[in-house]
């Protein structure tokens, strides 16, 4: 039985750079989270353990530190399925890892300081731009069923890559679709952190969405991570995503079956 070990975080931040760390030295599966992913245990026959919240907050680091000395990220396109993704790569230890981004995010802009401080001799490091976000468009994106899409052409191009046995370290939406991977390719998957996600959506998700459906009323700050990735389409590819979000929610908010 895979045990997971579940704590509550919420961006990928530094202190969450350190747990993943002293994760990957042990033997379980793990998953950042707190709410919202019991449904998923049945289906990944998993036991259960929750951690204490403020592990993230205590959590010691020194990120310019555990920089230092690191080599150069290479970017490269690899075709699965006929569509042209994008990923990044570094190092070429023994332990595969696939880092997912969240909802319009890319490799590098959700996942830079673990992509580049994570140890090269221990881990080959991979991040992708799930397929029409970043530099993995054209194609523009398909929104339809797109976490389970996603899980798939993951774990396939992994697979492209030589990779056969591989973790998976998700955030937001890319926790979800890294849930989805292992519970349908648990196989392949050797361990999982996850955080920001959830199994099924709620009232209180679709409230949150309706919140932040207008960028117009986004602060500047806000804005520009993804102006600078999407330049003038982002409007329209975030009102995609709270469309799509409406459309799980309206056939019961169950995005995993």
């Amino acid at each position: 039985m895979k045990q997971f070990h579940v704590i509550s975080s919420g961006r990928p931040t530094s202190a969450v750079y350190q747990l993943c760390l002293s994760i990957f030295r042990q033997p379980s599966i793990f998953l950042f989270e707190k709410y919202r992913f019991q449904k998923m245990l049945p289906t990944l026959k998993c036991g259960l353990r929750i951690l204490h919240p403020t592990l993230c907050c205590t959590a010691q680091h020194n990120l310019a530190k555990q920089y230092s000395g690191q080599s150069s990220v290479t970017s490269d396109f690899v075709t699965v399925d006929s569509k042209r993704i994008h990923f990044v790569k570094r190092g070429d230890g023994p332990h595969p890892l696939l880092f997912m981004p969240g909802a319009l995010g890319t490799a590098m802009s959700d996942f830079s300081p673990q992509i580049t401080g994570f140890s090269e001799s221990d881990f080959t490091i991979i991040g992708w731009d799930p397929p029409g976000y970043g530099k993995s468009q054209p194609p523009a994106r398909d929104f339809k069923n797109f976490f389970q899409q996603d899980a798939e052409m993951a774990v396939k191009m992994m697979n492209n890559l030589g990779f056969h046995r591989f973790s998976l370290l998700g955030w937001s939406d890319g926790g979800i679709t890294a849930l989805i991977a292992a519970a349908r390719s648990g196989e392949s998957i050797d361990k999982l952190v996850v955080w920001g996600a959830n199994a099924y959506i709620a009232k209180s998700d679709m409230e949150m969405i309706e919140a932040v459906a207008d960028v117009d009323k986004w602060s500047h700050r806000m804005r520009k991570p993804m102006e600078d990735i999407y330049g003038s389409s982002f409007p329209t590819l975030w009102t995609a995503w709270c469309d799509a979000y409406k459309e799980y929610y309206a056939n019961g908010g169950d995005i995993c079956k």
